[in-house]
């Protein structure tokens, strides 16, 4: 028997068909228009609990944009938190409270569109972007956690200078074009949309896909990295995060089992971990 959301499935997937069919160039921009438009949800209870004690600002990018910045701790080596798209700061919030114990200082951002951050669409050039401004503001980083497109962001923005030590990356998407194809697919669109839909999004950023690969810019880092990834993660799969791991010359992957693509932000196992890796070169006793 067909439930209710499997009909809207069907006629939403029927609907990007027949768009793409009889019009690819329109379906070209509604898929832009999908792809590059994240969701902003509240936040739940654990999130508003992580965030006591904060600091919170309002910080200046391009256009007069206002990002939020949210700060733990006054002193101690800086560690940034960056959450994925469709995220928010306080996604990553669980890991301000203990690193603050072991004397480092946490900050975190909504990113462009996100949280309580301007704007309403944005995507992974804008993330790096974005992220490389917030990191020659606060000044050299100690490490970096992040979540999903912000792992991609800041494989990207290392890349690209970031100054950090060292990075944790959990959940970290390889590859943005077969996300993309992913996506598209899954919405019923056709590949010629989609491959529309590259396009658009390529000259809107001034940027191909191509040069956005993770594994082509790995060789060339020398950050050392903790790649995290879980066996049953449905949104990266765990082969973008080994093929990560394999191009990355100072890299090490610790997979996971049945923590999914969000649980693994929270827990426990993984929070101690993430801990040990970041102090693993900070003289004794900074983090005993």
């Amino acid at each position: 028997m067909l439930t209710n959301s499997t009909i809207v499935r069907f006629i939403v997937l029927s609907k990007h068909r027949l768009s793409s069919i009889a019009a690819p160039q329109m379906a070209a921009r509604q898929l832009e228009w999908l792809f590059l438009t994240p969701q902003r949800t509240s936040r739940p209870e654990r999130e508003q609990q992580w965030l006591q004690g904060a600091v919170s600002e309002r910080i200046t990018w391009r256009d007069a944009q206002q990002l939020t910045l949210y700060r733990w701790g006054n002193t101690g080596p800086k560690v940034l938190l960056m959450h994925g798209f469709s995220g928010r700061a306080s996604q990553l919030a669980c890991y301000a409270a203990p690193l603050v114990a072991k004397g480092f200082q946490v900050l975190a951002f909504d990113a462009p569109a996100h949280g309580e951050s301007d704007g309403v669409q944005t995507s992974l050039p804008e993330f790096a972007d974005a992220l490389l401004h917030v990191g020659a503001r606060l000044g050299p980083l100690h490490a970096c956690i992040a979540h999903s497109n912000g792992a991609a962001a800041t494989t990207l923005a290392l890349s690209r200078g970031l100054d950090c030590a060292r990075t944790v990356l959990l959940a970290a998407p390889e590859d943005l074009q077969g996300y993309l194809q992913q996506i598209g697919r899954w919405l019923g669109f056709t590949q010629r949309a989609i491959w529309a839909c590259q396009r658009r999004i390529e000259a809107r950023y001034a940027v191909p896909f191509s040069e956005l690969r993770g594994a082509l810019l790995a060789p060339r880092l020398r950050v050392p990295a903790l790649l995290i990834h879980d066996q049953e993660d449905q949104v990266v799969p765990i082969s973008e995060g080994q093929r990560l791991a394999e191009a990355w010359p100072h890299a090490e992957l610790l997979v996971t089992q049945g923590l999914g693509h969000s649980r693994l932000l929270r827990d426990e196992h993984i929070i101690e971990r993430v801990q040990r890796f970041i102090c693993a070169t900070l003289p004794q006793p900074a983090c005993a």
